[in-house]
C-alpha cells in the first residue's frame, strides 16, 4: 500500500523479506504504511570524481514490535526455520508514483537495522539503514566469490559458490561483465555499455570486485556506478562526450585551454 507524500506523489517502500539478495525475481513486501521518514545519498562530489556507494535511511514505527528481529511473533519471522526475515542483504526498493508513472529511488540491501525506544520507552521505531551493492562488491573477492550473503564462514557448492577466476586480455566491459558474472550478480541488474579499450589479466591474489572493476574504470577513463534502480552501469570513455553534459564539459576543457594559450 503506498502512502501519500503530497496530493501527486505517492511513496511505495518495499522489502524481499521472502527472497534472496540475487533472486532473478523478488518477492516484495510492502512497508510503505509503517514510513516515518525516510533519506537517500548517492552520486560523487564532481564531475571527475568517482562514484560512491549509495545509502538509505528508512525510520518505521515499530509500535507493534514487528520490526524487531528478535521477536519470534513478528510477521516477518520464518517459524518453520526459526530464523528472523529481517536480515542484512535483503533487498530494499523505494519508489515514487507521478503522474501515473513510476520512478526509481533506490534499490539496495538491509545492512543495519537498530531498534530504539524514543520518549522515555512510550514509543518503539526501527531504522532501517540500506546499501547500494557497492558493499557486495567490496565485500567479494575473486578467490572467494559466492560466499552465502549475509552469512560469512561457509559456502555452498553448486548453489551459491563459485571455484576459481581467470581472465584473459579482453575488452573493459567484457571484463565488468565478468567479474559481475563471478558473484552471480543478476543479469537484469546491469547496464554496461560495450568498451573501447582492452585491459590486461588481473592477479587475482586479495583484490575484491568493486576495485577489480574499479581497474576497469580507470582503463577505460569510464564511469561505474549503481543506479537509482539497482543496476551496475558501466559508461564507456565515449560516454562523456556524446551526453549532453559531457559536450558542456567538453566545451569548457577547450575554452579553458584556448585561456591559457592566450596567456601564454
Amino acid at each position: 500500500m503506498s502512502v501519500a507524500f503530497d496530493s501527486n506523489v505517492n511513496i511505495t517502500v518495499e522489502i524481499g523479506f521472502d527472497s534472496n539478495p540475487f533472486d532473478s525475481s523478488i518477492t516484495f513486501t510492502d512497508i510503505s504504511a509503517y514510513v516515518r521518514q525516510f533519506s537517500t545519498k548517492r552520486g560523487r562530489q564532481n564531475e571527475l570524481g568517482q562514484f560512491v556507494g549509495g545509502t538509505a535511511s528508512i525510520l518505521l514505527s515499530n509500535a507493534d514490535n514487528r520490526f524487531n528481529p528478535n521477536n519470534t511473533s513478528s510477521p516477518y519471522y520464518d517459524s518453520g526455520n526459526s530464523i528472523t526475515k529481517i536480515q542484512p542483504y535483503k533487498v530494499v526498493k523505494i519508489t515514487a508514483e507521478y503522474n501515473s508513472t513510476t520512478y526509481p529511488i533506490f534499490y539496495g540491501f538491509l545492512d543495519m537495522i537498530p531498534v530504539n525506544y524514543p520518549a522515555l520507552g512510550a514509543d518503539s521505531t526501527v531504522v532501517f539503514n540500506c546499501v547500494d551493492a557497492f558493499k557486495i562488491f567490496n565485500s567479494q573477492t575473486l578467490t572467494s566469490a559466492g560466499w552465502r550473503l549475509g552469512r560469512g564462514g561457509f559456502s555452498e557448492i553448486g548453489i551459491s559458490t563459485v571455484l576459481g577466476y581467470e581472465d584473459e586480455q579482453e575488452l573493459s566491459s567484457a571484463r565488468v561483465t565478468r567479474l559481475l558474472n563471478q558473484i552471480q550478480f543478476p543479469t537484469h541488474l546491469r547496464d554496461i555499455q560495450t568498451g573501447t579499450n582492452e585491459v590486461i589479466s588481473q592477479s587475482s591474489s586479495g583484490n575484491d570486485i568493486l576495485t577489480a572493476i574499479r581497474d576497469c574504470e580507470k582503463a577505460e577513463n569510464a564511469q561505474f556506478f549503481i543506479g537509482k534502480d539497482g543496476k551496475a552501469v558501466f559508461r564507456n570513455r565515449a560516454y562523456k562526450l556524446s551526453n549532453t553534459k559531457g559536450q558542456m564539459f567538453k566545451q569548457v576543457f577547450l575554452m579553458t585551454e584556448l585561456i591559457c594559450l592566450i596567456q601564454m
